[in-house]
């Protein structure tokens, strides 16, 4: 399964810009939502998750649409940790 990596950040956001940074170094691609421009689709994401924390991952299985929200202080509390996740699911 191939899954696209929906990084969900805020402007301004010092652990958004960290793990952003992390995933170019790490080669990752991925897809950057600003939450105050995609409101309603963060809104989606919050309903899931009901948790309010950024930056939030959404791995999405590019066939079926679903797959694993990761949410800072969560499921995770470093860029190590995040890494991990992402890569479990696309390599």
């Amino acid at each position: 399964m191939k899954y696209s990596v929906n990084v969900f950040t805020l402007n301004g956001c010092s652990h958004c810009e960290i793990l952003k940074q992390e995933l170019k170094h790490q080669n990752i691609d991925y897809n950057e939502f600003e939450v105050l421009e995609y409101k309603e689709l963060y809104d989606q994401i919050m309903e899931n998750t009901k948790i309010d924390a950024l930056p939030t991952v959404y791995l999405q299985n590019t066939e079926t649409g679903a797959g694993p929200i990761f949410v800072a202080g969560r499921d995770f509390s470093t860029k190590e940790e995040a890494i991990k996740k992402i890569k479990k699911y696309i390599k």
